[in-house]
């Protein structure tokens, strides 16, 4: 009984392709990955997906920006090496969501992080407005048992619909399917499209090159820790385990692996 109060406030939907899409109900009780792993643990099949407004314990300011919290269930099984390409796939995804449903324009940063575009861009000094990331269980087999993908996307009235907005605030009390919804839709149309490709034993996927395209680090002159040494170099491409490529002097090429690496960057190359 007492568990069934606890998941009262989670509504289920079916969306268009017949994805199970719950929304949480409970604002401010629990992360949406949080919510999402605990059904991952119990056996839930590859597709699920939470969606919320969590943002944390700490009282939001009053001209906080609203968010939604997009959260996958995914199976991948043997395909450990491609994470990085994973996380990638979500992050043009979610670049493409915004953009249907929105004014903005957007570009990508290394690592999951997504930008309004500009001509001159600074990463350190421009706000992200949307960020995507994972987490995953690896089994001794060397398999992956589950990764849930995780995308947080900011929604002030400035850049979307008015009523869009309000839908975040209200998707918690309110049925049918409303705006904010669609871009859950968006997302994940988007998304399945390049992981079932992936899934299906494709060796070259094109997603990559319309990623790379989207990345202002790419053809930038950027300054990166390598051990206890700081180095210059160009960006000239993003592996496909996500790693950032930069040659050096001499053309020595590095593969930075961890954003903290990174000092600064995005300035034309010259």
């Amino acid at each position: 009984m007492a568990s069934s109060r606890r998941e009262a406030g989670l509504t289920p939907l079916k969306l268009q392709g017949g994805r199970t899409v719950i929304v949480d109900n409970r604002t401010g009780r629990a992360p949406a990955d949080f919510v999402l792993l605990t059904l991952a643990k119990r056996g839930a099949e590859e597709g699920y997906t939470v969606i919320s407004n969590y943002i944390g314990k700490e009282r939001p300011a009053p001209d906080a920006v609203p968010k939604l919290h997009i959260c996958t269930l995914l199976r991948p099984g043997k395909h450990t090496e491609q994470a990085g390409a994973i996380c990638a796939m979500g992050t043009l995804a979610a670049a493409h969501a915004i953009e249907r449903n929105s004014e903005t324009r957007t570009q990508i940063h290394w690592l999951g992080g997504i930008h309004p575009e500009r001509r001159r861009f600074s990463p350190f000094a421009t706000r992200q407005i949307a960020t995507v990331w994972a987490q995953s269980l690896l089994l001794p087999s060397g398999f992956l048992d589950y990764m849930i993908l995780h995308a947080e996307i900011d929604m002030p009235k400035s850049r979307f619909p008015i009523r869009m907005v309000d839908a975040v605030a209200s998707i918690f009390t309110s049925r049918p399917v409303n705006n904010a919804d669609h871009l859950t839709q968006s997302f994940l149309h988007d998304f399945f499209g390049m992981y079932d490709m992936m899934r299906s034993g494709v060796t070259e996927l094109p997603f990559w090159n319309e990623y790379c395209q989207r990345s202002y680090l790419i053809g930038k002159r950027v300054r990166f820790r390598d051990g206890k040494k700081i180095r210059r170099g160009k960006v000239v491409s993003v592996t496909e385990t996500g790693a950032l490529v930069i040659v050096g002097g001499r053309g020595r090429r590095y593969e930075l692996t961890s954003q903290a690496a990174l000092i600064s960057g995005a300035r034309n190359y010259k």
